[in-house]
């Protein structure tokens, strides 16, 4: 299964550099942008790119285009279709990121500085919103019926309006510092933040082998799910042992309301917590780091990680278990379990 997974990720990689190449030529240009009245120069399309290839192939688990493709090969479909297709859901995502860190104010990213400290917020902004509009090249270009290729559009349009929607939501509870989400408005927002791109993953996959469109839906909300799992454990880890390539405890700093906060500040008089919070968004990371752990220290001792934690793998043993139930029983749709076992098992890893 491994020499598979491998074989398939490199296929990933190439496709990948197909569409965002290290080094431009004129046909990328030519596809890019269209026709041109005047030349433009490689380097200065190189210059354009450089910001997204720097994070891009700083590396990456790539397990969202490895969900489309493996999803359209366990319902048999075409692999050369899904393949060309599996840099849709990872160009989004790196673009997403290089936006969060200016966001954010973040200064790190995959364990080196961050993109926009290197290339300016000016260059990084442009080359994020760049990488949210290149997948469109590879719909253009894809010799598949109009029919399918609407379906294709249809599902990258709804999904970046749901990206983006669910970043709103996201940016306005951490500017707001009294503003406590229910669980039910966390839920929905990380399905329009987070869990958008792994139900693009799973639907596109879906639709490139060509099933129905009541399927489709089932495989989307299953992925939806888990990303959602996924997102959960994420914003645990930050808070515990701290994400690989990022200070512990940088999502207090931004004043992020993920799961465990809004069950402390649900349950218990919040005073003090929002306190700490506070100081440490004013004083920063490293000035902060007393209210930082502090905050944490509030966490921790009052269960709520825990349950958050809990309610994270219930999410994802349950979609697990839906997608051993809905896809049929083949090498790719065991990848496909394992990849959501593996994942879970890294992120709440002690290292």
């Amino acid at each position: 299964m491994n020499k598979q997974y491998n074989i398939l990720l490199e296929k990933i990689e190439n496709e990948m550099l197909s569409v965002l190449p290290l080094k431009c030529d004129k046909n990328w240009i030519y596809k890019a942008v269209g026709n041109l009245n005047t030349n433009i120069s490689i380097e200065s399309s190189d210059i354009i790119n450089k910001p997204a290839n720097e994070l891009i192939y700083r590396g990456g688990k790539r397990w969202r285009p490895m969900v489309l493709l493996l999803t359209s090969l366990c319902l048999d479909g075409d692999k050369t279709v899904s393949l060309i297709l599996t840099p849709i859901v990872e160009l989004i995502h790196n673009g997403t990121l290089l936006i969060d860190d200016i966001e954010d104010k973040a200064t790190q990213r995959r364990g080196k500085k961050a993109v926009h400290l290197i290339y300016g917020d000016d260059m990084a902004i442009n080359s994020g919103n760049h990488l949210y509009f290149i997948p469109t090249t590879i719909i253009d270009d894809l010799n598949i019926s109009d029919s399918l290729k609407l379906r294709i559009y249809e599902s990258y349009t709804q999904n970046m309006r749901r990206l983006h929607f669910g970043q709103g939501m996201d940016i306005q509870w951490h500017n707001d510092l009294y503003k406590i989400p229910t669980v039910e408005e966390y839920i929905q927002m990380c399905k329009f933040k987070t869990g958008c791109l792994a139900s693009m993953s799973g639907e596109l996959g879906a639709i490139a082998a060509g099933v129905d469109t009541a399927l489709t839906e089932k495989i989307r909300i299953i992925w939806e799910e888990i990303g959602v799992g996924f997102q959960i454990l994420d914003d645990i880890k930050n808070i515990t042992t701290g994400n690989p390539g990022k200070l512990r405890g940088d999502d207090i700093v931004e004043g992020k309301k993920s799961l465990p906060v809004i069950l402390y500040c649900n349950k218990h008089d919040n005073t003090k917590l929002l306190n700490n919070i506070d100081k440490a968004k004013k004083k920063g990371i490293k000035r902060g780091r007393k209210f930082v752990e502090k905050s944490i220290s509030i966490l921790e001792k009052s269960g709520v990680i825990e349950e958050a934690n809990n309610i994270a793998l219930k999410m994802l043993n349950d979609n697990i278990e839906n997608l051993n139930t809905l896809l049929p029983n083949n090498n790719e749709k065991e990848i496909l379990v394992n990849i959501v076992k593996s994942f879970v098992n890294s992120i709440i890893s002690k290292e």
